[in-house]
C-alpha cells in the first residue's frame, strides 16, 4: 500500500473485517463470519490477538516482541499466512534488509509513445540505481521505437526479425546480470514502490515467482471502467500462494518477478506460446517445487486496449491459449 506522498508504509496487521476472537484455556480462535471459517492458535498467541482486538493495526515489530526472539521468523510467517487466509488485514510492507540486484526486462514492438512512458516511470523507481539494470528488447520495430529507446540509459537488444515477446524475454534473461528478473510490458507504467513492495516476499526461499497488482491506466469510457473491474490481469485483493490446493495460481507477465536461476532452470517461457505463456511458466515453476505468490501491492498501470475491436481481438487471443495450456497441463484449469 502506498501513502499519498509515495513513501513506504511500515508493515502492520489488524483483525480483518468480520473477524472476532474467542479464548479458551489452552487455545485462542479467530473466527471469520463470512464465509464462515475458523483457525485455532496456541495460547501463546493470546496477547497478540488481544492487541489486535484493541487496535486497528499493530506494527509487526510489536507483535514479534510478544514472543521469544528465536521464534521471530515463525511469527512473521504466521502473520503472513493469517493475512493470506483472510483472518488478518495487512497494511504496508516489510522493509528490505538487503537490496538484490534486479534486471528489468521489457519487450517492445512499434510502441514509441508507450515505451517512452514506461521507461520514464522506471526512472522514478525508489530503488538503488547501482542495484538496477533495465534491458529493452526491440522486436524488429519498423517505426522510431529504437530511437526513443536510445534516449534512455538502458541496455538495448535490437532484433532484425520479429520473434514475439516470449523469445525477447528469454533472450534478455540470458544476458541479465540481476538475481531477480522483473518483467513488465511496454504498455505499462510502474509505481515508484513497485520493487520495494514485492521483493520482501522472496524472503521465503520457497517462493520463486511474485506478481503484483495490475491497475487500469485509462478510466474515461465504459470499457475502461469494465477493464478496471474485470480485466483478466486482476488477480484479486488478497495475498495468495500456490500451495495447498491452489496449484493453478499464476501471475501475468506484465508484473512478474522471478528468481533468475529458477527461470533459467525451467528454460524460461515457452516461445511457441504467444498468449498464456505466463500461465504456463508459473505452472512449470510450481511443478519444479517452488511457490508462486501474488501480492495486492507493487502496482503497475496497464494501458489496456480500450477500443471495441482491439478489446475483442485480445479476448479472442486469450481464449485460444486455453487448448494449448491444456495440452501441456492436462490436470490443471486456468481460473
Amino acid at each position: 500500500m502506498d501513502e499519498p506522498d509515495g513513501q513506504m508504509v511500515p508493515l502492520a496487521y489488524g483483525l480483518a473485517k468480520g473477524v472476532f476472537h474467542h479464548e479458551k484455556k489452552d487455545r485462542v480462535f479467530l473466527i471469520r463470519r463470512f464465509p464462515l471459517k475458523t483457525v485455532s492458535l496456541h495460547s501463546l498467541w493470546k496477547p497478540a490477538v488481544r492487541l489486535f482486538s484493541q487496535n486497528p493495526y499493530v506494527a509487526v515489530e510489536d507483535v514479534v516482541s510478544l514472543f521469544e526472539t528465536e521464534h521471530a521468523a515463525r511469527v512473521e510467517q504466521m502473520l503472513t499466512d493469517l493475512a493470506r487466509k483472510g483472518f488478518l488485514a495487512q497494511r504496508g510492507r516489510a522493509e528490505l534488509a538487503v537490496f538484490p540486484a534486479i534486471s528489468i526486462i521489457i519487450p517492445v514492438h512499434n510502441r514509441p509513445c508507450e515505451i517512452a512512458a514506461c521507461l520514464e516511470s522506471i526512472e522514478k523507481l525508489d530503488y538503488p540505481k547501482e542495484r538496477l539494470e533495465t534491458i529493452v528488447v526491440d522486436d524488429a520495430s519498423t517505426d522510431h521505437t529504437p530511437k526513443i529507446i536510445s534516449r534512455f540509459p538502458v541496455r538495448r537488444i535490437l532484433l532484425e526479425e520479429n520473434r514475439q515477446a516470449p523469445f525477447c524475454r528469454n533472450l534478455a534473461a540470458k544476458e541479465a546480470r540481476g538475481d531477480i528478473l522483473a518483467f513488465v510490458d511496454s504498455d505499462c507504467l510502474v509505481s515508484p514502490l513497485w520493487l520495494k513492495e514485492l521483493l520482501p516476499t522472496f524472503s521465503d526461499l520457497s517462493v520463486a515467482v511474485v506478481g503484483g497488482r495490475v491497475d487500469a491506466w485509462f478510466d474515461r469510457s465504459a470499457l475502461d471502467r469494465y477493464e478496471a473491474a474485470n480485466s483478466s490481469l486482476i488477480m484479486g485483493r488478497h495475498p495468495m500462494r500456490s500451495e495447498k490446493g491452489n496449484s493453478s495460481l499464476y501471475v501475468p507477465s506484465c508484473n512478474m518477478l522471478v528468481r533468475r536461476e529458477v527461470f533459467l532452470a525451467v528454460d524460461g517461457f515457452r516461445e511457441h506460446l504467444v498468449v498464456g505463456e505466463d500461465v504456463d511458466l508459473c505452472w512449470r515453476i510450481r511443478d519444479s517445487g517452488y511457490q508462486v505468490a501474488f501480492e495486492p501491492a507493487g502496482a503497475v498501470f496497464h494501458k489496456h486496449r480500450n477500443r471495441i475491436p482491439a478489446f475483442c481481438l485480445r479476448r479472442f487471443d486469450y481464449g485460444t491459449s486455453e487448448p494449448l495450456l491444456q495440452k501441456h497441463h492436462k490436470t490443471r484449469r486456468k481460473k
